[in-house]
């Protein structure tokens, strides 16, 4: 999972860049044919979701997404979906993080990104995948 480029469509990029003024290296900007612009324009949800979810499903590539509904489309879709809290598990497995950066990480994040008990038990259940 960590060895790969970020393929992002341009609804995706455009959303990025009002906050974060240099892409990095590892972020690909995939433009997205007219037929998957069409698809796209189907969905109920913000350009970027609707960009992502479309490239995701025609690339079969994992989706990180934390949103309720872009969740739910995913699974209507068949689009294989992970979240920041599955990032950061699949990180600790992979032996990218120790278990003490691992819990670091969560405190921070209980502070800024929605969780529920559930998650933070799962993702503190993870072994190391060695």
């Amino acid at each position: 999972m960590f060895n790969q480029d970020i393929i992002v469509p341009q609804g995706v990029l455009e959303e990025y860049s009002q906050t974060f003024p240099t892409v990095p290296s590892f972020i690909v900007v995939k433009d997205l044919t007219q037929e998957q612009k069409d698809r796209a324009r189907n969905l109920d949800l913000g350009q970027g979701e609707k960009e992502a979810i479309i490239l995701a499903h025609d690339l079969r590539a994992l989706l990180i997404v934390e949103d309720k509904k872009p969740r739910k489309i995913c699974e209507e879709m068949g689009v294989e979906k992970t979240g920041t809290y599955g990032i950061i598990r699949a990180a600790f497995e992979e032996c990218i993080l120790t278990r003490q950066q691992m819990v670091e990480i969560l405190e921070r994040l209980k502070k800024d990104l929605y969780y529920e008990n559930w998650l933070i038990d799962w993702v503190l259940k993870a072994r190391k995948s060695f």
